[in-house]
């Protein structure tokens, strides 16, 4: 028994102890490795194998494991190089898992299926920490959990088809929960691609820190504490290249679950986002300038979000910050916002996001019905936005430029919505443009989410206050057509209903214009209504380029249906114009009725205006298959020049009857027939009884003629229209495959072109000779004929016109032909002439034929003696490769005669650019030369020219310019390269136009062309053995290329006088050197250029005012295409400058850019004496200041002009030696309507700048003394004085006007009828011309009067009474009013009797009293009418003329007077006086004296003959005071007769601007300044 228990014991104790041996075994290090190898063969397989480098377990539960592997098929599942992991044994016991430490290095996991689906894990370490897992509870504590290093590949795979048997199981969810302290995360990237790769996914950070975080599964809620993400980066790259088709499979009930799973819970306390940098973009996808949405790359992105909380469709968040920067350069600074939603309220409060240049704004809050568009769902929204442009710019980056130049920085907006989603209501809708606009909306929007029911009521209101900025904004193109005026206003409302009707109203103020349009539609019935009314609405100024200015009308419109061919559509249009500005003039009364009623239209056309009076009816049907048209009435005025059509005059009335006919088969008949027309054109007028104009295009025939006088035109074919049109095409192409495949075959053209006849004869009449002459052709007569195929089966062209000139070419007979022969096409042209047309060119031709291969072609020319001065023939053949030409005769004339022409000469061109030539011409000293390399196949041709005279040559040719010089060349021209290459030089020896000097001209050449689109130049010329000009230059056409076109000119003196044998003798004269250089790069259509240019002893005499002007030195710089003018002087005849600074930008060559100032201070405009040529002399100056800005077809001109005092100028009319109202010497004085003569002779209609905006103020000294010398002799003058102010503008439109007054503060009408003597008026102070508008159009008000000395006898006694002759003139110039008028002031009795005369009375007496210095009033004798013999006048003027003209340096003046004594007897007397100054004019000696034949003693002749004697000395060099000694016997008064007075005199001059001045004590200064001015 003992031993019983003992081997119980025993067996007990080994049973008891084998497993704690077991376990001891299993910490010795060989039975572990013999453990680890034993599992992992068995294990291991042929798909699988297991591997394990080193196992070690350490007491209690230490695991420490390095190298392990599983492999299948060849590749890893999964590796890794360390893992240690630490479990307290004794919680085992509680079924508590606390592992305090765990630890991978180098993990791998690699997980591919077949349906593409793989994962590729790698990580560098991996840690765990304070894990406990309790497992009666089911939680897990992590303490800590690290990852650091590695990556995570995902790829996903495609679904395949659920093929498994649904197994109903009952699942009990687990209720674990895990929570971990910490997550830290470094550096480890994610990608991920989907199944299609049409999307990779890239995600990283440095570090990724998540706080306390907690899973529970069982009540499926996730909650996180914090995360915070540093330096991240992500990128996304989709491909679109991938076309995936979309399979989704219907769904079934079975894929329904009764039993639909609880979402989860996910909350999240703290979000932060630092540093991160993300990307998105299309595969391969380049990225664009501004924000590029297929290309979005984010840096610098820092996010903070609290309070996050998602549980299925609820989701809430708060952000509290957001920046960020996108690689356009948008740049988020600041972002807030809270965002909640759920089954019943969506909500974003107070969403604010800020960039550099905007603030975006949003409140919103909705029903969560709202979601599935419930049509209940409340909504209230409040969106505020102040969009900067410069990130407007960043989305539009093609209209940078345009937003840059908006007079605004950002774009204001504010809404406010809510109400029901079927039922909304815009509370406002405010849209700010500072300084330019804002518009203000609200409404309502019914029925949002039913389309068919949709309905809106609306009302608009905004104040446009500076708009002129968008046509310019939105196009160049547009902005030249269109501008949009300043403070506008406009309104409007809008009433739709969806498929039922629509209504719109609307308002636009526009300056003193208003626009009115109420409108509304049917959609049931397509009825419709439009009323509109345009009161003064300034058309002009939206369309500047239009010429239209003010628009009054009204416009009715009625109707139903919009297809006309319909019996249901109807319509009725009333449109009547009350007023219409166009081109200048103001239309008035115009009218325009249409009716149409079931295919039937009629209309009424009326105006009523001073420059349109018409009355026309129009009749007509519409049908599917016919229309007809009839317009019949009178056109009874149509002024083209009153209504500013036209400039020349033009004025048409007729009875007008047209009648139109079309079809559906494309069958048309126009018949025009004027009757009794009345047609007033450049001033004359014509009458025609009829203008016929017919056509018929029919299917089986063509017709049409034109019968107007002197025009007579018909045309026929047997060809219908279409039959015409597509043989038309037919020989359109086939020409154009001759040209291409270079075979013409002449014959080809009867056969193609369809049968017609035209024929035509013009012998210019009246209006269509005066038609001709303006556009300058002169023409006697015209006759034409072609046809094809009708009477001569061949094609034909004949023409023959007489008196035929233009420009500078006439003839006496031209005539040309051109006829099919055969094969051949035959051509002439010849000329001919009498001696009085032309010497040289007696006759002249061109003839020659073009067929089987070859054009033909024979030059000749004959003068008057039969000479030929030109005898040359080309034949030109054409063949494949080649074009081949050969000259003749032997000895052809080429302005002389007997040239030498080498046998078997040629010139070969070949398709591909090559040349090849052997053309040998001498005569003399000329020769001519063109020939090819002397080696054989040789690709270098080379033409030398030696002494070639030009002038002989082109005189032999009508037209040519008037060009004699000496031609020599010597150029080389190489093709080896397969581009040519040309290099020589060409030399214009003693080179003169119209006989005017130019120079001698050299210039050097070498052209390199390198590839076919490559090119380069470089040439030097030289004037007068001095180099001017030099160039280099490489041009590209590769549109390709970055620099195609690299220039550069220098200019080291190029000699503007160059230019003088080009302009006319008497308009200027320039001299100078230009000197500089230019480069130009880049586009050729818009080239940068830089450069300086100067002008060296630059001056331009100009002979027509006698003038000359001087450039200053001062260099124009060009940089960029900027052109800088930095004080470019001109210098007046006194040295004073006009200065010119400013730039232009050239940057586009389409429209240059100017801004520049004109300033001038005393600049003399001419200072010169009286010559013979000139026009003006004296003397005239003016202070100068003006801007120039703007496009060069948009300027904008700002000045002011100061005619200053001191100004003398004199403008002498040498063309019109008589003057207006004298014409003959019979009738003396003949009055003629100088209205008429301005009109029709004198006044130049003034010519618009296009485009330009100009503002001149002229401001005329008081002092200034402007003449006008209507004779070259001065007898007959206009002295003026005077001064005001003066304002010219003009619009963009051309329109101009001219406004201020001047003042005339004095002056003389000085007037030498013939046969009567010098006739001096004294122009009356306070005299005007005053301009209101027009230029050509002022208002005047000039009073000037002749003071005459007349003896008038009465009751046989004559008195000498002082009458004072007055010519009135005023009103406009279209309406000017001249009155005579003469008084007597200082003589009571006749002053008395001219008073109670009529005005026509008293203008008599004043031409009596002009013409034959007599008064012929009541108290006058008729023996007074011989008391003023003209010829003694006539006589006296002749005599001071003489003495004038021929002798000098002294003055010498007569006089004659006849007058009646108290006997009845007439006294004649002679009187003189000489003059003469010295000593500097200082001293002025004056001796005169009379002599009259009646008194016979020697005694009288002794007394009387030196009478008079006066010394004159000037104390002051201004002649201000003068000190004199006289004798003089004159007769005084009948009663004291004859006195003789001698004495001393002392004169003082003074000007005074107002009476008190001769009585203001001077000054000492000034009396000091008096002194200094008086000292000899």
């Amino acid at each position: 028994m003992r031993r019983f228990f003992k081997y119980v014991f025993i067996g007990f104790s080994v049973l008891l102890g084998l497993p704690f041996l077991l376990v001891a075994l299993l910490y010795v290090p060989p039975v572990q490795r013999a453990v680890v190898r034993t599992v992992c063969s068995a294990v291991s397989d042929s798909a699988m194998q297991v591997s394990v480098g080193d196992f070690r377990l350490r007491f209690p539960l230490r695991l420490d494991v390095s190298d392990a592997c599983v492999m299948t098929g060849g590749d890893t599942l999964c590796a890794l190089h360390t893992l240690h992991i630490e479990v307290d044994s004794w919680p085992l016991l509680r079924l508590v898992a606390d592992v305090p430490d765990l630890f991978l290095e180098d993990v791998l996991f690699c997980y591919a299926d077949t349906t593409g689906f793989s994962i590729d894990v790698r990580l560098d370490k991996a840690s765990m920490a304070s894990v406990s897992a309790r497992l009666r509870e089911e939680s897990v504590d992590v303490g800590r959990i690290a990852l650091s290093g590695g990556g995570i590949g995902l790829k996903l795979g495609m679904a395949l088809p659920d093929t498994a048997e649904t197994v109903d199981t009952v699942t009990t969810p687990l209720a674990w929960r895990f929570k971990v302290d910490a997550l830290a995360v470094d550096d480890i990237l994610y990608r991920m691609q989907d199944a299609n790769k049409e999307s990779f996914l890239t995600a990283g950070a440095d570090s990724i820190t998540v706080g306390s975080t907690s899973v529970d599964l069982g009540a499926q809620t996730v909650d996180v504490a914090s995360l915070y993400l540093l330096a991240g980066k992500v990128s996304m790259i989709v491909d679109t290249s991938v076309i995936v088709p979309a399979e989704i499979p219907p769904l079934t009930n079975d894929d329904i679950s009764e039993d639909p799973s609880l979402p989860w819970t996910v909350r999240a306390g703290c979000v932060r986002i630092a540093g991160t940098e993300a990307v998105y973009a299309l595969e391969g996808h380049i990225p664009q300038p501004g924000f590029d949405a297929d290309y979005m790359q984010i840096s610098s992105l820092a996010l903070a979000v609290d309070s996050v909380y998602n549980r299925g469709s609820d989701v809430a968040a708060r952000l509290l910050s957001l920046s960020l920067v996108e690689r356009s350069g948008l740049a988020v600074r600041d972002g807030k916002a809270f965002f909640s939603m759920d089954s019943a309220v969506v909500k974003v409060d107070s969403l604010h996001l800020t960039t550099d240049n905007s603030v975006f704004f949003v409140d919103f809050l909705a029903d969560g019905s709202i979601l599935s568009m419930d049509k209940t769902a409340s909504l209230s929204t409040s969106i505020g936005l102040d969009v900067g442009l410069r990130d407007a710019a960043l989305f539009l980056p093609e209209l940078d430029s345009s937003l840059s130049a908006l007079p605004f920085d950002a774009v204001s907006l504010d809404m406010a919505v809510d109400g029901v989603l079927d039922s909304l209501r815009l509370a406002r809708l405010y849209v700010d443009l500072p300084g330019a606009a804002d518009f203000f909306a609200e409404g309502d929007i019914k029925s949002l989410t039913e389309t068919d029911s949709l309905s809106a009521k609306m009302a608009l209101t905004a104040h446009l206050d500076r708009l002129g900025f968008l046509p310019a904004w939105i196009g160049a193109e547009i902005a030249h057509e269109v501008s949009l005026p300043d403070s506008m206003s406009f309104c409007a409302s809008l009433d739709f209903e969806n498929e039922k009707a629509a209504r719109v109203q609307l308002f636009l103020g526009a300056l003193q214009g208003r626009l009115t349009l109420d409108a509304d539609y049917a959609f049931v019935d397509t009825a419709y209504r439009i009323d509109t009314r345009w009161q003064e609405f300034p058309v002009g100024a939206f369309l500047p380029q239009e010429n239209f200015g003010l628009l009054s009308l009204s416009l009715s419109a009625r109707g139903c249906g919009f297809d006309p061919f319909s019996d249901y559509m109807r319509a009725d249009l009333a449109l009547y114009v009350d007023t219409l500005d166009y081109g200048g003039y103001r239309f008035n009364d115009l009218g325009l009725d249409v009716v149409l009623d079931s295919g039937i239209v009629s209309a009424h056309i009326l105006g009523v205006d001073s420059a349109v009076r018409l009355d026309l009816n129009l009749s007509g049907s519409l049908s599917p298959a016919e229309y007809t048209a009839h317009l019949a009435g009178e056109i009874d005025w149509l002024d083209l020049k009153t209504a500013r059509f036209t400039d020349d005059s033009l004025t048409l009335s007729s009875s007008v009857d047209i009648r139109a006919w079309a079809n559906d088969k494309n069958e048309y008949s126009v018949k025009t027939r004027f009757d009794m027309m009345g047609l007033h054109l450049f001033d004359m007028d014509n009458r025609f009884e009829h203008i016929v104009v017919t056509g018929d295009m029919l299917r089986d025939s063509l017709d049409a003629r034109i019968d107007f006088p002197g025009v007579r035109v018909a045309f026929s074919s047997p060809a219908g229209i279409d039959s015409f049109i597509s043989r038309t095409t037919a020989f359109s192409d086939y020409l154009q495959k001759a040209v291409d495949e270079k075979d013409f075959v002449p014959a080809h053209l009867c056969a193609l072109l369809p049968d017609f006849y035209l024929k035509g004869k013009l012998v210019p009449e009246q209006v269509v000779d005066k038609v001709l002459q303006e556009n300058g052709l002169k023409l006697d007569s015209l006759d034409f004929m072609a046809e094809n195929g009708i009477d001569s089966k061949s094609f034909g062209i004949e023409a023959e016109a007489l008196g035929l000139s233009f420009s500078s070419f006439s003839t006496d007979t031209l005539t040309a032909f051109l006829w099919q022969d055969d094969e051949l096409l035959r051509y002439a042209v010849r000329m001919g002439n009498t001696p009085e047309t032309s010497e040289l060119l007696a006759q002249a031709g061109v003839s020659g034929f073009i067929g089987n291969g070859e054009v033909y072609t024979a030059l000749r020319q004959k003068d008057q003696k039969n000479e030929p001065g030109l005898v040359l023939d080309i034949d030109t053949r054409l063949s494949d490769s080649l074009l081949h030409i050969t000259l003749g005769p032997d000895a052809p004339t080429l302005g002389v005669p007997d040239w030498s022409l080498n046998t078997g000469n040629f010139v070969d061109y070949y398709f591909d650019g090559r040349l090849a030539a052997d053309l040998q011409l001498k005569h003399d000293v000329q020769s001519f030369s063109l020939q090819s390399g002397s080696q054989p196949g040789a690709d270098t041709i080379y033409l030398d020219v030696e002494n070639l005279r030009l002038a002989p040559i082109l005189q032999t040719m009508p037209g040519t310019p008037p060009i004699s010089a000496l031609l020599s060349t010597a150029l080389a021209t190489d093709f080896s390269g397969g581009y040519p290459m040309v290099g020589g030089s060409i030399r214009l020896d003693s080179a003169r136009y119209d006989g005017k000097w130019v120079g001698n001209m050299a210039l050097s050449l070498d052209y390199r062309q390198l590839s076919s689109s490559l090119m380069e130049m470089d040439a030097f010329l030289d004037v007068d053995t001095t180099r001017a000009l030099s160039l280099s230059a490489r041009y590209d056409t590769d549109t390709l290329s970055a620099l195609p076109l690299d220039a550069t000119v220098q200019i080291p003196a190029f000699p503007l006088s160059v230019a003088n044998a080009f302009l006319p003798d008497d308009m200027a004269r320039i001299e100078g050197v230009l000197r500089g250089n230019v480069s130009a790069s880049g586009h050729v259509d818009a080239p940068r250029l830089n450069g300086r240019l100067s002008i060296g002893n630059g001056k331009v005499d100009i002979p027509m005012i006698g003038a000359s002007f001087r450039f200053s030195p001062t260099v124009v710089s060009m940089s960029d295409s900027h052109v800088s003018i930095d004080t470019f002087n001109i210098l007046g005849p006194n040295n004073e400058p006009l200065s010119i600074n400013g730039n232009v930008n050239l940057s586009d060559f389409s429209r240059p850019y100017l801004d520049a100032n004109v300033n001038g201070h005393n600049f003399e405009l001419f200072n010169l004496p009286k010559n013979r040529t000139s026009m003006l002399y004296g003397k005239a100056a003016a202070d100068i200041d003006a801007s120039v800005r703007g496009f060069i077809d948009a300027l904008s001109l700002r000045g002011n002009i100061v005619l200053l005092n001191g100004t003398e100028a004199t403008y002498v009319l040498r063309d019109n030696n008589s003057l207006p109202g004298v014409s003959n010497y019979g009738d003396m004085v003949v009055f003629t309507s100088f209205v008429d003569t301005a009109s029709e002779e004198t006044i130049v209609p003034f010519q618009s700048v296009s485009g330009m905006d100009m503002l001149v103020n002229v401001d005329i000294g008081n002092a200034v003394s402007l003449s006008v010398e209507l004779t070259p002799d001065g007898n007959s003058r206009i002295d003026l004085q005077g001064g005001g102010s003066l304002t010219y503008t003009m619009n963009a439109l051309g329109d101009s006007r001219f406004t201020g007054r001047y003042e005339l503060s004095g002056g003389t009408v000085c007037y030498t009828p013939p046969l009567i003597g010098q006739k001096l008026f004294s122009i009356k102070e306070g005299s005007s011309v005053v301009w209101e508008g027009e230029m050509a159009n002022p208002v005047l008000d000039i009073t000037a009067i002749d003071k005459l000395q007349v003896d008038v006898a009465s009751g046989g006694s004559t008195r000498s009474v002082q009458f004072q002759v007055s010519i009135s003139i005023t009103n406009s110039l279209d309406n000017l009013s001249i009155v005579f008028d003469v008084a007597a002031p200082n003589d009571l009795t006749i002053q008395n009797e001219l008073t109670s005369m009529t005005a026509e009375q008293r203008a008599s007496q004043a031409m009596s009293l002009l013409v034959y210095n007599t008064y012929t009033g009541p108290s006058a004798s008729q023996g007074d009418l011989f008391s003023g013999n003209p010829l003694n006048q006539f006589l006296q003027n002749e005599l001071n003329k003489w003495s004038r003209n021929n002798l000098k340096n002294v003055d010498l003046s007569f006089g004659i007077n006849s007058k009646g004594d108290a006997d009845g007897t007439t006294r004649t007397d002679y009187s003189y006086q000489l003059s003469k100054k010295f000593f500097n004019d200082r001293i002025r000696i004056v001796v005169g004296g009379s002599y009259s034949p009646d008194d016979n003693s020697a005694d009288a002749l002794k007394e009387n003959l030196v009478d008079d004697i006066a010394i004159e000395y000037k104390l002051d060099k201004r002649d201000n005071m003068i000190l004199k000694i006289f004798r003089h016997t004159g007769q005084e008064t009948i009663l004291e007769g004859e006195v003789t007075e001698t004495g001393l005199g002392f004169a003082v001059r003074k000007k005074l601007a107002r009476l008190s001045e001769l009585f203001r004590r001077s000054s000492r200064r000034n009396a000091s300044q008096t002194a200094q001015s008086i000292q000899p």
